[in-house]
């Protein structure tokens, strides 16, 4: 019978550097969904957002599947949504930092 090996098993025999470098891609990965459904649920599509922020669609579609983006660019990207865009630091002494309200 074959046997399972835990998640937790497999990534431990990772080296760290490359254990960042899939955290880094993962955690892109989930910024890059969480703002083509950010749009989606807004009923806006990659072309209307486009116009609003004066590029194109290629490029929405770029910035959607890249998911490192810039905060200049998560800005625009969220006032062509209609959105404001806030950016709150948790400190390890639990208090709370805002970097931008917008």
């Amino acid at each position: 019978m074959k046997t399972f090996k835990s998640l937790d098993s497999l990534m431990n025999k990772i080296p760290n550097d490359r254990k960042e470098k899939i955290n880094s891609q993962v955690s892109q990965t989930v910024t890059a969904i969480r703002l083509a459904e950010l749009r989606k649920q807004q009923h806006i599509t990659q072309k209307e957002i486009a116009k609003k922020m004066n590029v194109s669609q290629a490029s929405i579609s770029q910035l959607e599947n890249q998911g490192d983006v810039q905060l200049s660019t998560l800005l625009r990207y969220v006032h062509a949504l209609g959105g404001s865009l806030a950016v709150q630091v948790q400190l390890p002494d639990g208090s709370e930092v805002s970097l931008l309200t917008n």
